[in-house]
This record gives structure tokens, sequence and C-alpha cells, in this order.
């Protein structure tokens, strides 16, 4: 893939990871908003994610920043929220050869449990078939 999105396509996924070697959902979504386009997405902890306050602490930070769910079609820049098994999950919206997909770091363990999951490129239509629900579009004012 001749694309901006390929040098974090195939880099491992790891808990906590920000980049450059290796993300999370979030250290992707943060990692690809500051390099591609300059904006900052608030980090959030584990305590975070654990917790109710923790996620509407998040989600009030996220709005602080200029950030907004919208309603209107997805596209490049935009953050995916979705749910699954394991919690909220994020994405960044990325058109690629007029395809708009999601650009996402995937958790998958082995059967010892070891990570070997990776960033991906997506259409948004085989994540929700994988697992994923409620999707949400956030974009930056």
């Amino acid at each position: 893939m001749k694309h901006w999105a390929a040098i974090y396509m195939g880099k491992p996924w790891r808990e906590d990871a920000e980049g450059p070697h290796a993300y999370d959902c979030r250290g992707l979504v943060a990692a690809v908003q500051r390099d591609r386009w300059g904006r900052e997405v608030p980090a959030l902890t584990r305590a975070d994610r654990s917790t109710p306050e923790g996620r509407a602490e998040f989600a009030a930070a996220v709005r602080r920043g200029g950030w907004a769910r919208t309603a209107e079609p997805p596209r490049e820049g935009d953050i995916l929220v979705c749910q699954s098994a394991r919690g909220a999950h994020v994405g960044v919206f990325v058109q690629v050869d007029r395809r708009l997909g999601v650009l996402h770091a995937r958790a998958q363990r082995d059967a010892q449990g070891i990570p070997r999951g990776g960033v991906v490129f997506e259409p948004l239509r085989d994540m929700l078939a994988s697992g994923f629900g409620r999707p949400e579009v956030w974009r930056c004012s």
C-alpha cells in the first residue's frame, strides 16, 4: 500500500503502547491524529476505562479538545468509537484508493495469552461483522 497509513500497518498491538513500534487502539488514534493532522487526543488511562466516572471525564476532555460526535457520514481523519466484548474500541477513518475504511489496532491473544494482534485497515462493515458494535463518529472542529 503506497499511502501515508502504511507506516502504521502491521505494527504489533501492545496494551498501553503509543508507538512508534507498537500500539494499542487509543495509542494508534492519538499518534495518527498528532502525526497526520496535528490534533491532540487526551490520554485514556486504565482507570478511565474501568469506571463510568473515568469514561465520562475522558469524554468531557475530548469535547474540550474540539471533538464532537457527528451524525454526518464519516470522512478521513474522523475517529470511530465502538464497543467490543472487551469494552470501547477506537480507530481512525482513512481514505485509501477511494475506499473509506478504519485504521485500528486490534487486540488478539493466542492460546497462551501472548499478544498477536496488530494494526490493520478494514472496512467498517467488516469490523461490525466481527463483533464491534454501536459505532459513533467523532470529528474535530
